[in-house]
């Protein structure tokens, strides 16, 4: 029968509790050998605050507003400012900024180009007012035969046989013509009345049929008694009051005829002209030549029979006349005189 092996209290292993310090709990686990036993955290004791020293909190959403010069805090360390505290751009708003700083600088560019195409316009028409150009080809092989209306009404007819022969296609309901006869009308009655050139009009009823053509008699009617360039500067002076319904009889055969200087026994003839419609087969015949000629509009201008082209001032707002020396340069030189 074995003997029962008497129990003794444990006693602690020396080198357990040598690293033992006070206030420890005595009951902690035992050490394991190879100091591999678990070790308690233990928490920090709060350090003291310092007397008269309140600890400032720094909440993170603290914005820290710039001052003048850098911000430094009382340890001497510069503060930078932290993004989180500053509100984000809306992506629309940088892309409405950048439409509107490039639309302002395209808008400069274009104001700019404008004035300076105006500039140039201006420059252009002034030096081309008085050199009307053929519009045929400058090569002689490709130049057309001339084209010389048989019905226009001859202003000068005892023009000598050397003079230039100028032939201008007209509509009396015409802005254009009327333009043309701002700028040119003057000087080529001069140059005609000094035998310099051969005028010959032609009347076309394209825009205002019925009033065109009464315009046209009527201005046929005033070749009758010689003072057809009167009656015709009358009726493009005053194109305007033909606007609307057009010229009225009454216009045509009194007041037009009154301020052309018409009177006496000429104004008889004059009315009794236009009454009659005298003058209706001349116009009926410029029209019926105007195909044959290559005249689809007007004004039409030709010289010594070959259609040129005459400088009409198009971005003047008032288009300056020209003198009869200056235009007569540009008409020799179109001519190669």
């Amino acid at each position: 029968m074995a003997k029962k092996k008497k129990n003794t209290p444990h006693t602690p292993d020396t080198q357990a509790t040598t690293n033992a310090t006070p206030g420890e709990d005595p009951t902690l686990d035992e050490t394991v050998s190879d100091n591999t036993a678990q070790v308690p955290e233990v928490a920090e004791e709060p350090k003291p605050v310092e007397p008269n020293v309140e600890p400032t909190p720094v909440s993170p959403e603290t914005t820290v507003e710039p001052a003048s010069g850098p911000l430094t805090s009382h340890t001497g360390v510069q503060l930078v400012e932290t993004p989180h505290t500053t509100r984000l751009d809306d992506p629309r708003d940088s892309i409405i900024r950048t439409l509107a700083v490039s639309l302002g600088f395209v808008s400069f560019l274009a104001l700019g180009l404008g004035i300076g195409l105006i500039f140039l316009a201006r420059s252009i028409s002034q030096t081309n007012v008085a050199t009307p150009a053929a519009t045929s080809s400058d090569t002689p092989a490709e130049n057309p035969d001339p084209i010389f209306s048989a019905s226009a009404i001859r202003v000068n007819p005892k023009a000598s046989k050397d003079a230039i022969i100028v032939e201008l296609h007209v509509d009396y309901h015409c802005g254009w013509c009327q333009r043309a006869d701002t700028i040119y009308g003057q000087a080529l009655h001069e140059l005609s009345a000094e035998g310099k050139i051969d005028l010959r009009v032609h009347i076309h009823t394209f825009v205002k049929e019925d009033s065109s053509n009464r315009a046209g008699v009527a201005s046929a009617c005033a070749h009758q008694v010689g003072k057809f360039l009167d009656y015709h500067e009358v009726i493009f002076a005053n194109q305007q009051l033909g606007s609307q319904g057009g010229y009225s009889d009454n216009l045509l055969r009194t007041d037009f005829a009154n301020m052309a200087g018409i009177t006496g026994t000429d104004l008889m003839k004059f009315q009794k002209c236009y009454d009659d419609r005298a003058t209706q087969s001349t116009i009926d015949a410029m029209n019926a030549e105007s195909p044959e000629m290559g005249i689809t509009g007007t004004p039409a201008f030709l010289i010594n029979g070959v259609k040129a082209s005459f400088d009409l001032q198009p971005d003047d707002e008032y288009p300056q006349p020209i003198s009869a020396s200056d235009l007569y340069e540009g008409l020799v030189n179109v001519i190669g005189g």
